[in-house]
C-alpha cells in the first residue's frame, strides 16, 4: 500500500505490519495547521478526552482562539461524541456548529477547534496508521521518538510570530551531553544511543505539552519553552542538568556518570528575534558553558550594563 500527501511528490509504502494491522481503535488525527503537530494521531480509549490551551488538558492547543477548556469527547451510548465546553470561539463539526449536546462522530468527520483542524477516524481505519506512519518519519527522531530539529524549526517560527503578535516570552534551551565522544569510544556505539535514549526520557518527563522537546543532533537535544521568561528557562534548564548528574546511566553491566551543558536565550515578542537568531544565541551560550568548565547552565547577562557577562548555574 502505497500512500502520497496531496501537494507532495514524495511517496512511501507502509511496512506490511502496519497495512495489515487493524487499529481497533478510533482516534483523532491532526490535520491543520502545519508542522511538528501535524498527522499526530490522538487515541481515544473511551474515557473523556478533554481539549484546550491550559496545561492538563488531553490534547493541549496553545492558542489564544482556544479556550481554557474548549471541548470535550467522550462515548455516549457507545458512539463518540463532542461537545463544546461555553468555549468563546465555538466548536464545529464539518463547518457546522456544535453546542453544549452531545454530537455523534461519523468517520471522517473534520473537527475544527480555533485555527486546529482534527480528523475524526473510527477503529479499524488503516488511514489512522499512514497518518501517524508519516508523522513518524517526517518529525520525530528515530532512535528517541523525540522531535526532531525540522519540528522544532517549524514550531520555533510559529512561536516566535505569535510571541511579537502578543508580546509574550518564547524560551530556548540547547543542551550537550559532556564528553560524550569518551563514551562511544570506551563503550561502543550501542552503549551511546542506549544513553542518548535515556537523556530523551529525562528531558521528555519535564517538557510540558504546550512545549517542545527535540533531539538537535547527536548528543544535542533542544526545549522550546512557551510563554517562559529567562529565569524560568534557567530553572528548566538547572532541573535538567541536576537529572543527568544524579541519574545512573547502566548499559551490560557497565554504570556510567555524565553530566550536560545549557545555554538558554529568551524573546519577548523582539521584532528582531528569527529562528537561526534565537537558536545561535542558545547555541553561544551552550559553548560557553562548555568552556567554563561544563556541567552548568549559561544565560544571559545578569545585568544590562555588565558588558559580556553571563548568568551561569552550577553546582560546586
Amino acid at each position: 500500500m502505497t500512500k502520497s500527501e496531496p501537494g507532495c511528490d514524495t511517496e512511501f509504502t507502509l511496512p506490511i505490519a502496519v497495512q495489515k494491522r487493524p487499529t481497533g481503535t478510533a482516534s483523532l488525527v491532526h490535520i491543520h495547521p502545519p508542522g511538528p503537530g501535524a498527522g499526530r494521531r490522538h487515541t481515544l480509549d473511551g474515557t473523556p478526552l478533554l481539549i484546550g490551551r491550559v496545561e492538563g488538558c488531553d490534547i493541549c492547543l496553545n492558542e489564544h482562539a482556544v479556550s481554557r477548556r474548549h471541548a470535550c469527547i467522550d462515548l455516549v451510548d457507545g458512539i463518540y461524541s463532542v461537545r463544546d465546553l461555553d468555549s468563546t470561539n465555538g466548536t464545529r463539526v464539518n463547518d457546522q456548529p456544535v453546542g453544549s449536546d452531545p454530537r455523534p462522530l461519523r468517520d471522517g468527520d473534520y473537527l475544527q477547534i480555533g485555527n486546529y483542524v482534527f480528523r475524526f477516524l473510527a477503529g479499524g481505519n488503516v488511514e489512522a496508521e499512514y497518518h501517524e506512519e508519516l508523522y513518524r518519519r517526517t518529525f520525530q527522531d528515530a532512535l528517541t521518538r523525540l522531535h526532531n530539529r525540522r519540528a522544532l524549526n517549524e514550531f520555533l517560527e510559529r512561536e516566535l510570530i505569535r510571541s511579537q503578535r502578543y508580546n509574550r516570552p518564547v524560551s530556548v534551551i540547547l543542551f550537550d551531553l559532556d564528553r560524550f565522544k569518551a563514551v562511544n569510544d570506551s563503550h561502543g556505539h550501542l552503549c551511546g544511543d542506549h544513553v542518548i535514549r535515556e537523556v530523551a526520557d529525562l528531558l521528555r518527563a519535564v517538557t510540558r505539552g504546550e512545549d517542545i522537546c527535540a533531539r538537535y543532533g547527536g548528543e544535542e537535544f533542544a526545549l522550546v519553552l512557551v510563554e517562559a521568561d529567562h529565569f524560568s528557562a534557567l530553572a528548566v534548564a538547572e532541573r535538567v542538568r541536576t537529572l543527568v548528574n544524579c541519574h545512573a546511566f547502566r548499559f551490560e553491566g557497565v554504570e556510567l556518570a555524565l553530566t550536560i551543558s545549557a545555554g538558554v536565550a529568551t524573546t519577548c515578542g523582539d521584532r528582531w528575534a528569527t529562528t537561526a537568531g534565537l537558536l545561535h544565541e542558545a547555541d553561544e551560550r551552550l559553548y560557553a558553558a562548555k568552556r567554563e568548565g561544563r556541567n552548568r547552565v549559561v544565560g544571559e547577562p545578569a545585568r544590562e550594563d555588565d558588558a559580556g557577562a553571563m548568568s551561569t548555574w552550577v553546582v560546586t
